[in-house]
């Protein structure tokens, strides 16, 4: 390959490794924004309607660890959700998804229930998985905080207010662990920069 791609925070601490990559010819092909939120301060009663309107229409919102483990085909179908979502993720031009092996995917999803679980919830319509967010959370040094992973809808159920009920669930689950902020970030035009603004995040 001839082309190389880096990453490097916009902060004081790294402007010597700016400039050193705008020396060497590195180009900004893609900004993301970081932000978090004070999840005490959000009104989750204010989405129960929009959440019960979900529910009526066969959508409902599961915790992947604590309730779905024994549902058939688990893992193969939440891979598969992932894979399609990823599939969606901004990255710049020239690098392309790829695929990790399933038994090194169900490794690395294995881990996380064990070592970092905050909470994976997933929204489920007779029985096909259609969108999910999932949450780390760092017990020994920021017990206190939680760090997306991902948020996805399946194209074809975009626009229906399920990927505010799964942040919405998500929220709630984490409160009653003791977790108080979320930290996330998005490629700069991803349109779930407005819904994440829209619920306090800075």
């Amino acid at each position: 390959s001839k082309k190389l791609l880096t990453s490097v925070y916009d902060h004081p601490n790294y402007k010597e490794c700016q400039k050193l990559l705008v020396k060497e010819g590195f180009k900004l092909v893609q900004t993301n924004r970081e932000y978090s939120c004070d999840i005490q301060s959000v009104d989750t009663k204010k989405y129960y309607p929009l959440i019960q309107k979900l529910e009526s229409e066969g959508i409902h919102f599961y915790d992947s660890k604590e309730e779905m483990l024994d549902w058939p085909d688990h893992y193969r179908k939440l891979e598969e959700l992932e894979w399609t979502l990823d599939q969606d993720v901004p990255i710049p031009d020239g690098i392309k998804h790829t695929r990790m092996p399933f038994e090194q995917w169900k490794k690395v999803c294995l881990d996380f229930y064990e070592n970092c679980y905050g909470v994976d919830i997933v929204a489920v319509k007779d029985r096909q998985y259609i969108g999910f967010t999932d949450i780390e959370v760092y017990p020994k040094s920021e017990p206190h905080k939680g760090w997306t992973g991902a948020l996805g809808v399946l194209r074809e159920f975009r626009r229906q207010g399920i990927a505010t009920a799964l942040k919405i669930k998500a929220i709630e689950a984490l409160l009653k662990k003791g977790i108080t902020e979320i930290r996330t970030d998005n490629e700069e035009n991803n349109p779930m920069y407005k819904i994440n603004v829209s619920l306090g995040f800075e």
